[in-house]
């Protein structure tokens, strides 16, 4: 019978015996999992650094306006792509892991239910669309800029429902290798053909959004291939302790599965809660940007917050790396957790705050490097980096949450954070244009930090004590933001690539220096404290 906290098992014809089961000796070993993270941590570097230069290459030949088109394409599509989502993954490679005989009745009914979620989507995306063209149809890229997001919405039938499902597939099987071949093929061909399709068109968006359905279509085939040669194992598995069992149901009675349906639905709504909370969060400001102020300063808003986008995926690392150290820690003796957060929070934000300096002196080249327009950016890029303080602290704070089974307390906290980043956008934009949205990131990031803390601390029975976290790191970056301003007053930074190359190298180097310098004179880096949260760790 199917129960309220399990999956559906009525239409199951198979044993409780898993069909597909890892080779011996390899399968939940420690080794084999380390080499699993460093293949997917090492496509996600590499096809992220890939990312980067072509996001520097397009807003090179599109100039700002066209870059704002091609950026507000993206942000509001993974808006939508929430709807399709709908937090099922985690929901599938959950119950897939634990039985792999669910693997031919799990996928082709996930299929179907984010064809259908993804074709809400569509609707959705293309209504959005032509409100936004009727808006602002008197602009001269207004036509070109429909015809953008229709291209776009149409990978709203393949991501999600085919390419992502598929992967997760493999994900739920262990074959975490495999899978990051095909992202870093994928990444690569985007990449590929998106520079391609720059070189022949020129300054056109259209041909990068059909380059982004390439690469996914790409994606579905070397999945959808090797998934059929999974299934057929599994059938000669299957036939070989049950020759009875020989007939499947057809295609369409496999895609839709009301019960199944329903049992995703129910089990991953509070996930899907908390993803589209976070996926709205990271992209509202480009959408009311563009629709408030134009598709100009969406470009140059993009181009100066290219920085801290690049950084961002360093918070998954945090995630991954804390995250069972903190559960073994808290599982073991509970009452650790406030000294382990308020030291883990100390050190990250010890870590990070010389990067908040040095990233944006080092940006100024790369904006040139992007066309003598962005530079006027660069204010906007200093604020988006000074937002990464408060990312990764918060990054450090999220382990805690699921150590301490306390997942729910950050739907709160996210949806808090989402309607206060909203309402400053629509408060400091309409005034600020660009530079209201950039200042609104370090404003939210430092709210949700707080908020997310003082949301920990009640959960977990401890007091914050702000004190042992803030002091001394404060200490030590006003030196080093002193040092920046120091050199922006008595340096010109350059009015070009090769001038703005000469100043930044070495006021990269000094401002490093007196960061470190200054972090030594107030203790930071204490050998009695490393020592100590070592001791945390390891207990």
């Amino acid at each position: 019978m199917e129960t309220k906290n399990n999956p559906p098992t009525e239409e199951e014809p198979f044993p409780e015996t898993p069909i597909i089961t890892p080779p011996e000796g390899r399968g939940g070993s420690l080794g084999k999992l380390s080499r699993d993270a460093v293949y997917l941590a090492s496509a996600r570097v590499i096809t992220s650094g890939l990312t980067f230069i072509l996001a520097i290459y397009v807003n090179r030949v599109l100039g700002p306006e066209r870059a704002g088109i091609y950026n507000y394409a993206f942000a509001l599509y993974a808006i939508i792509q929430v709807i399709p989502d709908f937090g099922m993954g985690n929901i599938t490679i959950r119950d897939i892991s634990r039985n792999h005989r669910l693997l031919s009745r799990y996928i082709p009914a996930t299929v179907g239910l984010r064809l259908l979620l993804g074709s809400a989507g569509f609707i959705a995306l293309n209504l959005i669309n032509l409100v936004s063209w009727a808006a602002q149809r008197s602009s001269p890229l207004a036509s070109e800029k429909l015809v953008v997001l229709f291209a776009l919405s149409f990978c709203l039938l393949v991501e999600q429902p085919l390419s992502n499902t598929l992967a997760e597939a493999f994900i739920s099987l262990e074959r975490l290798p495999f899978v990051a071949l095909v992202y870093l093929i994928m990444g690569t061909a985007r990449v590929s053909l998106s520079l391609a399709a720059l070189a022949l068109v020129g300054n056109r968006v259209y041909p990068l959004v059909l380059a982004y359905l390439a690469a996914y279509l790409y994606s579905v085939i070397h999945f959808g291939l090797a998934y059929i040669w999974v299934r057929r194992r599994q059938d000669q598995e299957v036939a070989k302790g049950f020759p009875s069992i020989t007939h499947e149901d057809p295609l369409p009675a496999r895609l839709v599965k009301p019960d199944l349906w329903r049992y995703l639905l129910r089990s991953a709504w509070p996930l899907a809660v908390v993803g589209a909370g976070i996926t709205v969060y990271a992209g509202l400001d480009l959408p009311i940007l563009s629709w408030l102020r134009g598709d100009r300063e969406v470009g140059l808003y993009s181009a100066a917050g290219l920085f801290a986008k690049a950084f961002v995926f360093l918070t998954i690392a945090v995630n991954m790396a804390l995250l069972p150290a903190v559960s073994r820690v808290t599982g073991r003796d509970p009452d650790k957790a406030a000294e382990l957060w308020r030291k883990l929070t100390f050190y990250c934000l010890g870590a990070v705050l010389p990067l908040t300096v040095t990233v944006p002196i080092l940006a100024r080249p790369v904006l040139f490097l992007q066309g003598s327009e962005f530079v006027e950016a660069w204010p906007a890029a200093w604020l988006t980096m000074a937002a990464m303080n408060f990312t990764f602290m918060t990054a450090v704070s999220f382990p805690f949450f699921v150590a301490l089974n306390r997942q729910k307390s950050l739907t709160g906290v996210i949806l808090w954070g989402l309607a206060l980043k909203g309402a400053l956008n629509l408060l400091l934009v309409p005034l600020l244009g660009y530079m209201g949205a950039a200042a609104t990131v370090p404003l939210s990031e430092a709210a949700i930090f707080f908020m997310a803390s003082k949301a920990l601390s009640r959960e977990a029975g401890f007091r914050p004590y702000w004190k042992e976290i803030f002091p001394r790191p404060l200490l030590a970056a006003l030196p080093t933001y002193a040092a920046a301003s120091a050199l922006l007053l008595l340096w010109n930074p350059g009015e070009d690539l090769l001038q703005s190359l000469r100043w930044s190298l070495p006021a990269g180097m000094a401002t490093t220096a007196a960061y470190f310098l200054s972090s030594l004179v107030v203790g930071i880096w204490k050998k009695e404290e490393l020592k100590t949260l070592n001791r945390l760790l390891t207990s």
